[in-house]
């Protein structure tokens, strides 16, 4: 609809310039499939990536409320300090999240174009927030 517009409001200043209109128009066109087409991609990694955060996040939450943050002995104290560190660490500056990428020097292209995708997805990784209330009522997950 907003094309049409275009076209009407140039063919009433300069009824003499319609083929320039209508390239102008066409290349918009383009430009929004184009940036379409990015989006798509965007929205696929960014849902990829945040499935990835929340699973990894849940099962972090998951070993420290149940004091086994530290089940593996990586740190020098018990899983009911770490746990209680992770916890107020996570409430006063967030989630930390590490992302690992592994290059391979015959697709370097291909690479550069998947780190920049991944760059902006973490980017974007910096807007998700995690909210949690207190219920009224204990609930049983369902197995």
């Amino acid at each position: 609809m907003r094309g049409r517009s275009l076209i009407q409001i140039s063919i009433q200043e300069d009824p003499w310039n319609l083929p320039n209109s209508i390239k102008t128009l066409v290349d918009n066109i383009q430009r929004y499939v184009e940036d379409t087409e990015l989006q798509l991609r965007r929205d696929a990694i960014f849902c990829q990536a945040l499935v990835a955060a929340v699973c990894t996040f849940s099962e972090q939450l998951l070993a420290a409320l149940s004091y086994r943050y530290n089940n593996n002995g990586e740190y020098e104290e018990s899983g009911r300090d770490a746990s209680r560190k992770w916890l107020e660490q996570v409430a006063a500056t967030g989630v930390l999240l590490h992302c690992q990428s592994l290059l391979s020097p015959a697709t370097v292209k291909e690479e550069r174009i998947m780190l920049e995708d991944i760059w902006v997805t973490l980017s974007e990784l910096d807007n998700v927030t995690f909210s949690f209330k207190q219920l009224d009522e204990n609930y049983v997950a369902s197995e």
